[in-house]
């Protein structure tokens, strides 16, 4: 992880991942204001999916009926689901 400190006059070139970066932590001011990681089409459409609000009250209501494979879901953090053959799961 690379860490980097903006100011007004940063460019977003100086924030993104280079070469084989995993992520890159941006600081202001001495303060972590965001933490920049790779993403993809694929990721991007879960990064959608789990902020829309239809979708978290589905959640919602499957936990309340006790459904067996429910996520917690937690204000702050995002948890990526993907049911492809892996079945693997992405925090942030």
């Amino acid at each position: 992880m690379r860490a980097v400190s903006v100011t007004d006059r940063s460019s977003a070139r100086e924030l993104l991942p280079k070469g084989d970066e995993q992520e890159v932590l941006v600081l202001r001011n001495g303060r972590a204001v965001a933490l920049v990681t790779p993403f993809d089409d694929e990721d991007a459409e879960w990064y959608a999916r789990e902020r829309d609000p239809d979708f978290i009250k589905s959640i919602q209501r499957s936990k309340r009926s006790g459904g067996p494979n429910a996520p917690t879901l937690q204000p702050g953090r995002a948890s990526m689901w993907c049911c492809d053959q892996h079945s693997r799961r992405r925090s942030f």
